[in-house]
């Protein structure tokens, strides 16, 4: 039998905590501990590397095993951000939620991503997304976007030789980085609304 359970449990982690940092739905996280589900080998190297223990010890074929604690944090989640200051609003402030800490989250929030513009991209209405405040990006990163008083919308990034164009998945205009539409953030990892 495998530890993941145990580990879980030693971490200080419900299945819905841990799912946020692996990127993995709760229910497949409760299926691999009871057995339901194999471990893969995508899963084993994600859950190692989470645990920092081998895929032996994970996998109970060894006692040996190399575990450190990762560090986990707290960031804000917001509804919105916005082009203009104030970005951060306090009647959009959400709550807290834990961050993986396998991350630099200096400069990062939640924010909820508010359409289903990127759904091809699989970021999809209600999804938290780690954001990072920055105006740099790039070609094909995925950013936050916004004009005037507008709060943020998600696109990615297409750079030609004389233009920065932002897509969405569906179709909706094709949009051109202009002083009109300010970058506001980058997408750093897509956590899913569980």
């Amino acid at each position: 039998m495998n530890r993941l359970k145990e580990l879980r449990i030693k971490k200080g982690l419900t299945t819905r905590e841990l799912s946020k940092f692996v990127s993995v739905n709760h229910s497949t996280i409760t299926n691999l501990e009871n057995g339901k589900t194999s471990l893969n080998d995508d899963y084993i190297k994600i859950f190692c590397s989470f645990y920092n223990v081998s895929s032996d010890y994970l996998l109970g074929l060894s006692n040996e095993r190399k575990y450190s604690t990762i560090p986990v944090a707290k960031l804000p989640i917001y509804r919105h951000i916005y082009a203009n200051e104030p970005k951060l609003r306090p009647d959009d402030y959400l709550g807290d939620d834990f961050a993986p800490g396998d991350m630099d989250l200096n400069s990062c929030i939640y924010v909820i991503n508010p359409d289903d513009s990127m759904r091809s991209s699989g970021l999809n209405k209600g999804d938290q997304l780690i954001i990072e405040f920055t105006n740099q990006a790039d070609n094909n990163n995925v950013i936050v976007v916004a004009k005037n008083n507008d709060h943020g919308i998600i696109r990615r990034v297409i750079k030609t030789d004389t233009n920065v164009l932002l897509l969405a998945d569906n179709d909706i205009p094709v949009i051109s980085l202009t002083d009109e539409w300010k970058m506001i953030a980058r997408v750093r990892r897509v956590v899913k609304n569980i």
